[in-house]
């Protein structure tokens, strides 16, 4: 629940549903935790555990190559879509977003089958 506060507190926070800024308040939310998972990743920590009240502790980098990246292409699109319109639709009304993250995520699971 409290995705849904936080994405509805975003929305109202740039003038609501209507002000025009639903698909920027999504890009910005996907595009700064991007940012926030490289940082990571660059300095090799993984903060997960800091909310179970841990320590955090070193981990590297996924082991990637080209070919693994080309293919997840697909799957990253479809997850953006997804959280784009889970954002849209809690705009409105919250049991219409509750819909949409359902519909979001058998989208997402439909696209990785198909990978």
């Amino acid at each position: 629940m409290k995705y849904n506060e936080y994405n509805t507190a975003a929305l109202n926070a740039v003038g609501g549903k209507t002000s025009g800024l639903t698909m920027t308040v999504a890009t910005m939310q996907l595009g700064v935790c991007a940012i926030y998972a490289l940082i990571m990743w660059t300095i090799k920590l993984n903060p997960a555990k800091i909310f179970g009240l841990q320590a955090p502790e070193k981990q590297s980098a996924p082991k990637s190559t080209k070919a693994d990246l080309m293919k997840s292409i697909p799957l990253a699109f479809c997850a953006a879509g997804a959280h784009a319109a889970t954002v849209f639709a809690l705009g409105g009304d919250p049991l219409f977003g509750q819909i949409g993250k359902y519909l979001c995520f058998f989208t997402c699971l439909y696209c990785s089958d198909c990978i």
